[in-house]
């Protein structure tokens, strides 16, 4: 499938860690947010003994100075100054993923479609998952940036860099349904029992 991206730096161009990898990784692009603003947001938190930054936990010593030791923490890292976003438990950020999409017309009957799941090692291990579950990029998208609702449901603050991989995305074709409106509903073909009525086993 051939996709027209418009990037604003060859490193948001969705890629693969490797070929077999159905996911392409989408990346942090955080151009604007202050570090300094954004850390200063830690003062919400009621003693946190912990930040994740990309996803890795990193202990704070000091929760009374939480925001200088992990400024402390990222300067050791030599991370640009205007490229870090503080999440906040049970909160949800708009991020962008640093390019704009043309995706293709399919064939006739269907829709091509890019879809936004989250990575599950981010999911599972750190709980930072995106709000609305899987997001769909429709191929009338074309004017605005491709962005990303991620949403913190951890206890503790995520701090996320710029250029981190924080989504991946599908690109697939979808059927167009045309849908055929029926009067003489037949309750014999109702395998009945509602929702979840055969259990777990």
């Amino acid at each position: 499938m051939q996709i027209s991206i418009y990037p604003r730096s060859p490193e948001y161009i969705p890629s693969k860690k490797s070929d077999t990898d159905a996911g392409y990784d989408l990346r942090a692009c955080i151009k604007i947010a202050i570090v300094d603003q954004q850390i200063g947001k830690l003062a919400k938190l009621n003693k946190p003994s912990k930040v994740w930054i990309n996803g890795q936990a990193i202990k704070i010593p000091n929760f009374r100075a939480a925001a200088e030791d992990i400024y402390a923490t990222l300067k050791a890292e030599h991370f640009p100054e205007d490229s870090v976003i503080v999440i906040l438990p049970n909160t949800t950020e708009i991020v962008s993923a640093g390019f704009k999409i043309a995706l293709p017309q399919a064939d006739k009957g269907f829709n091509t479609v890019m879809q936004i799941y989250p990575r599950s090692g981010l999911g599972i291990n750190s709980n930072l998952i995106l709000a609305n579950s899987v997001g769909i990029v429709d191929c009338n998208y074309t004017k605005s940036e491709v962005c990303m609702g991620l949403y913190n449901s951890s206890e503790y603050a995520h701090i996320i860099l710029d250029r981190a991989r924080v989504a991946q995305a599908l690109f697939t074709s979808v059927a167009d349904c045309h849908f055929e409106i029926q009067t003489n509903w037949d309750d014999s073909t109702d395998r009945g029992g509602g929702l979840g009525h055969s259990g777990v086993k």
